[in-house]
């Protein structure tokens, strides 16, 4: 019996989870947009790639009621993002270096978004100091995954040329 993802073609993985991190992307642009109006200009943690203690103290005393309930959309809407974009950039990746390795690394930015997302959740309750070390390391990390998966993107892109130019086509 084939595994599920065998029996979906790439070309379909590829065109929903491209459809569905575009749409995230689009969304999350609009409610950031209206979050930094309503909360005057205070950014979102998950946007930041170091933050201070005392920021994320002094987080939701910054923040008004409609942008904490724009916050909680962003945070909800950030569990169900990474499954997208984690398919979509492996299916992208795959389809030009054919190396398993790394296809995996879309998904292990996911892995630390999701561990970020928990010690956001954590610190919101007031926790230890530890937690707050392993947020700022899972933020941290996360970054600069993605900031390598970039410079790989380039790479593959721009500067890899297959020996006959082919096109990308799933």
């Amino acid at each position: 019996m084939k595994s599920f993802l065998f029996m979906i073609s790439r070309k379909k993985i590829f065109f929903v989870s491209g459809i569905g991190t575009f749409l995230f992307v689009i969304l999350f642009f609009f409610l950031i947009k209206k979050f930094a109006f309503l909360s005057n200009g205070m950014p979102i943690p998950d946007l930041l790639f170091f933050y201070l203690r005392k920021f994320n103290q002094n987080l939701f005393f910054f923040y008004s009621s409609k942008s904490i309930s724009i916050y909680a959309i962003i945070a909800f809407l950030d569990q169900i993002f990474p499954v997208f974009y984690s398919f979509f950039l492996s299916a992208l990746i795959f389809k030009r270096s054919k190396r398993v390795f790394f296809s995996i690394i879309p998904f292990s930015i996911a892995f630390f978004d999701y561990l970020e997302n928990i010690g956001f959740f954590l610190l919101s309750k007031n926790a230890s100091l530890k937690i707050y070390y392993f947020t700022i390391f899972f933020t941290t990390v996360k970054w600069c995954l993605i900031g390598f998966i970039i410079v790989l993107l380039l790479f593959f892109f721009f500067i890899f040329k297959r020996k006959n130019n082919e096109k990308l086509d799933f």
